[in-house]
This record gives C-alpha cells, sequence and structure tokens, in this order.
C-alpha cells in the first residue's frame, strides 16, 4: 500500500485512508462531539465523587453524555431490527453499556 495524501482535502497530510482523515469538516464536527461529550462525563463523575447531591442527578448528566457520545450507534442498532436481524455489533453494544448503566458500572 503507498502511503501518499488524500486529495481534496489536504496537500501535506500522512493520511493512509479516506477514514484516517480528519482534517474535513465532518472529522472536526466528530472530534466537536467527543470533546463535549467527554467533558460533560467529567463533570458527571466530579458530580458524582465530590458532591452529596442527590445520584439521579449524576445519573441524567451520565445519560446525556452516553447519548452524545453513544446515541448513533444505538440508532444504528435500532435500524436493522426493523429489518428483523437483531444481533449486529451495534445492538449488542448497546445492550452491554445500557447493562451497565443497569448495574451501576
Amino acid at each position: 500500500m503507498i502511503n501518499k495524501p488524500i486529495e481534496n482535502n489536504c496537500s501535506s497530510c500522512c493520511c493512509v485512508e479516506e477514514t484516517d482523515h480528519l482534517h474535513d469538516k465532518n472529522g472536526r464536527r466528530d472530534l466537536t462531539i467527543l470533546i463535549i461529550g467527554a467533558v460533560i462525563f467529567g463533570a458527571g463523575l466530579i458530580i458524582s465523587i465530590f458532591t452529596d447531591s442527590n445520584q439521579y442527578i449524576s445519573f441524567a448528566v451520565f445519560v446525556v453524555s452516553y447519548l452524545i457520545l453513544g446515541g448513533k450507534i444505538v440508532l444504528q442498532a435500532l435500524k436493522p431490527i426493523t429489518r428483523r436481524k437483531i444481533f449486529d455489533k451495534n445492538f449488542l453494544m448497546s445492550i452491554a453499556t445500557i447493562g451497565a448503566f443497569i448495574t451501576g458500572e
């Protein structure tokens, strides 16, 4: 495989495949979503560790960060259900993360 930059996006880039390329608008959007979700998750950690507030508040913050970071996967998990194809990787990951929420892990 030849390592050459992807055309039309960046002339001096070391990305090999199109999925590795983060200089486009979608890459920046995904990075922004990741940062926002991580900050909200961190806020949930701080709330749950350092405050004596109601546990439902920190749970709500964790759910918001989950929806920001993993909402796309949950939606992708629900689409195959309409075609009676349930057990794909997105569905299994959604079940695992929802189970982790339920058990408090």
